[in-house]
């Protein structure tokens, strides 16, 4: 290819390259200015850095894709070269068959190279640079008019004032009594009313809404801890419950303790509680009885079709529920299923001195003697979880905080938390663990944060909460049980891998 050509194609490409970062350039200016003036105007801010990112980004893309369309080939200069200086394709002859000898078409290329160097010299024509103006006076006016146009704060809502009012004080007097008139032991009723007393004496000193917010979730919470979690079914429901084998002897667990939830009554009242306690034994059995009907029909195999075998994977899986960590040997939840255990075994050992019909009879009679152990054992948690739930919605009741700000029922079990039902969690707040990396929380349970006046997880405020908590409540008149369930809750927040100074509870 000729000198003159190559010339005039360098010219080309600068001509491109020029083209491609202005029309760039102003894309990401534009796009910062749609952005930055749709914030503005909905009383929202962000990172500076984002908007250096936003524009640098929109304007390579642009300038990229241009250049793509603008990029010069030898095709496209010999075409515009002819098509602007009337050549007839003599150029574009040239570049045809570039590279190919013969004497006519040297005379053409010399020809065409005449022609080449008689061209005046080509400049960046200022009146078609127009064309790419639009882009450049559209991102000024938008840029121009998003910054000019003040950022809106965004509208603060005034601190609504609270003031205890002597209606709430007999209130909460009231609920005291009432819990001291349920039927929890002697050592709960202390636990919840000495929690109660002293959320009460908080309230005294608080004059701002989102601070009696805290305190009364708090002290909820911490209710919760004392009647709800230190329950032992649903860590023996979860350990049994880990194979489709045994799904409905977890769930004869699970469903007889909580059968009031599966009911539209809010329990609010003692008289609501004590209306559930006379039914409970019924109440209970009822949903046991309905849970183990299917749970036993895994057993209605002869021994031929291999009963040995079914009796054997079902007593592994529900072997799990003897260790400390499931529940304290003495429980009588997990003193009734390891009976069972032990029985069903003993059953598996023996198969070959019983036929079918005894073997069945010897299934039945033993998940009648469980289910006669295991509904008096329950009967206790069950009541248990009901005044919880008594005290949680009365106290909400009573401050006028809605049921959906309240904490979620965790039992301290992260597994059988992740999986959650409906029912328990109606505000469809997420449940389960929650964090990065090494720090994991035993629960994404949510609390309530008095800056933002939102509900936030646990794992976010943890550490605050714990020191908040313990010098407003560790420091008050508490019996010396509530203070280390606290400490049990907290160590079960903190889930085993960072504990409120920073240590690695694992050993």
């Amino acid at each position: 290819m000729g000198t003159e050509f190559k010339k005039l194609k360098k010219k080309f490409l600068i001509e491109a390259i020029i083209k491609s970062a202005i029309t760039g350039v102003f894309a990401g200016l534009l796009a910062v200015g749609a952005v930055l003036l749709g914030l503005k105007l909905a009383e929202t801010d962000i990172n500076a850095g984002f908007y250096v990112l936003i524009g640098f980004g929109v304007a390579l893309a642009v300038g990229g894709v241009l250049f793509l369309f603008l990029r010069p080939s030898d095709t496209k200069i010999a075409k515009a070269l002819d098509n602007e200086n009337g050549l007839n394709e003599k150029i574009q002859t040239m570049v045809a068959f570039n590279g190919r000898e013969g004497d006519m078409l040297e005379l053409q290329r010399q020809d065409a190279a005449e022609k080449l160097a008689a061209l005046p010299k080509r400049r960046l024509s200022v009146k078609k640079l127009w064309q790419y103006a639009v882009i450049p006076v559209l991102a000024l006016a938008l840029f121009i008019t998003a910054v000019v146009i003040p950022q809106k704060a965004p509208q603060q809502q005034p601190e609504k004032p609270f003031e205890y009012s002597e209606r709430q004080k007999a209130a909460v007097a009231r609920l005291i009594e009432d819990v001291g008139n349920t039927s929890l032991s002697d050592t709960d009723k202390s636990s919840v009313t000495a929690m109660l007393r002293t959320m009460s004496e908080n309230l005294e000193s608080i004059k701002k809404e989102k601070e009696m917010k805290a305190a009364v979730i708090s002290a909820i919470a911490f209710i919760d801890v004392i009647l709800y979690t230190s329950n032992s079914f649903d860590n023996v429901a979860f350990a049994i419950g880990g194979d489709e084998k045994t799904e409905f002897l977890s769930s004869a667990i699970t469903d007889g303790v909580l059968f009031y939830k599966a009911s539209s009554v809010t329990v609010t009242t003692l008289e609501q509680v004590k209306t559930m306690e006379s039914g409970l034994v019924n109440s209970v059995g009822e949903k046991v009885d309905t849970a183990m009907d299917v749970f036993v029909q895994q057993y209605d195999v002869t021994i031929a079709d291999g009963l040995e075998t079914v009796l054997k994977e079902i007593n592994e899986v529900i072997s799990a529920v003897s260790s400390d960590k499931v529940a304290d040997e003495t429980d009588a939840v997990r003193v009734s299923v390891e009976k069972f255990h032990t029985v069903m075994s003993g059953l598996a050992e023996h198969l070959a001195t019983h036929n079918d019909e005894t073997a069945q009879a010897a299934v039945r009679e033993n998940i009648s003697a469980y289910k006669n152990e295991l509904v008096p054992a329950l009967v206790p948690q069950s009541y248990r979880c009901i005044a919880d739930e008594f005290v949680r919605r009365r106290t909400a009741q009573i401050f006028d905080i809605n049921s959906g700000e309240l904490p979620r029922q965790n039992s301290g079990v992260q597994e059988l938390d992740d999986r959650g039902d409906e029912t328990d969690n109606p505000d469809g707040t997420e449940n389960g663990g929650s964090g990065k990396g090494d720090v994991v929380f035993g629960s994404s349970e949510y609390v309530y944060d008095p800056d933002t006046g939102e509900l936030v997880p646990y794992g976010k405020y943890i550490n605050i909460y714990y020191a908040s908590m313990t010098e407003q409540l560790l420091n008050g008149e508490l019996p010396e049980n509530l203070k280390e369930a606290i400490k049990q809750y907290f160590s079960i927040l903190y889930s085993g891998t960072e504990q409120p100074d920073g240590e690695n509870k694992e050993e």
